[in-house]
């Protein structure tokens, strides 16, 4: 009688067959793509073969295709694919600005000037060199709060701060609760936001209104008096013309008529034939309304109420 005996297989021998690819058993992998390869291993020609590591001879890090040094490459610093920008250089792995000498722009990097012997970013100006007061951070500030440098940047002068939003020169700004006033009182680098009105006024956009005395907001924001009227507890009513005695006590362009300034009408044949802030219209002198918003608007012995020139 026959009996079956069982020899143990070597385990090298286990792993050539279930590993084929394995180059030490000396049997080869056949392949259409890349997916019938292991780990680590390309169809070329059919065969599979272990893939080359980029970075086996140089001892670099492999980011994509390349073999690079995380630690000085500007496109891969410190990180595959961190990218250092303009001005600055990949330094021990970090993106540092490049500060080296110089005699001229053409020896810096772009993004760069030559300033006092070295290369520095460029800044976009905040100030006009030669007007201290733009460095003035607040309009209504009469004293300089600073002096401007020929880079464009600002220099305060003692009591005042640097503005971090501007880079202005501003009042050493002592904090409290922001009113509607055109001034930074809570000292955030921004005039009236969020702020409340002074007693007995309302915010109408960006200004505090008296809406019983406003001409253009009177009663409620927005609402105009229209031409001879004027706001009055908080409506719109007929202005009065104010009494006289004689012309003298009226303005250019009006007559005293019945004890009140009343519109100088006469009849003419063209403008010259008016009186001052007046024109010919229809054969009659009439005051000269045209739109205006402030007296600069009007002519000589008007002024501009409620929009027009009278």
């Amino acid at each position: 009688m026959y009996r079956l005996r069982f020899y143990p297989i070597p385990l090298a021998l286990v792993c050539c067959l279930w590993l084929t690819s394995f180059s030490g058993c000396g049997v080869v992998q056949e392949c259409i793509t890349g997916k019938d390869c292991p780990v680590k291993y390309i169809c070329q020609n059919g065969t599979c073969i272990a893939q080359a590591d980029p970075c086996a001879a140089t001892g670099g890090t492999s980011c994509g295709s390349a073999c690079v040094d995380l630690r000085t490459n500007n496109d891969h610093c410190g990180a595959c694919a961190t990218k250092c920008g303009i001005g600055s250089t990949c330094q021990n792995g970090q993106c540092k600005a490049v500060t080296k000498p110089c005699q001229s722009n053409a020896e810096c990097p772009t993004g760069q000037v030559c300033q006092n012997g070295q290369c520095k970013a460029v800044t976009q100006p905040v100030c006009t060199f030669g007007q201290d007061q733009t460095c003035n951070h607040r309009l209504e500030m009469s004293a300089l709060a600073g002096t401007c440098l020929k880079d464009g940047t600002c220099q305060c002068n003692t009591n005042f701060v640097k503005n971090q939003s501007s880079g202005k020169c501003d009042i050493a700004c002592k904090a409290s609760t922001e009113i509607c006033n055109g001034l930074d009182d809570d000292c955030d680098g921004v005039i009236d936001n969020n702020c409340t009105c002074p007693s007995g006024q309302t915010r109408c956009g960006s200004i505090c209104v008296d809406l019983q005395t406003n001409n253009d907001h009177c009663g409620a924001c927005g609402q105009k008096c229209g031409i001879g009227t004027g706001c009055k507890a908080g409506s719109c009513k007929p202005v009065v013309p104010p009494p006289c005695a004689s012309n003298a006590d009226c303005a250019a362009g009006q007559v005293c008529s019945n004890g009140q300034c009343q519109p100088h009408i006469t009849p003419c044949a063209s403008d010259a034939d008016c009186a001052a802030g007046q024109v010919c219209q229809n054969g009659q002198c009439q005051p000269h309304t045209t739109p205006c918003t402030s007296n600069a608007n009007c002519a000589a012995g008007q002024v501009c109420q409620n929009g027009q020139c009278k």
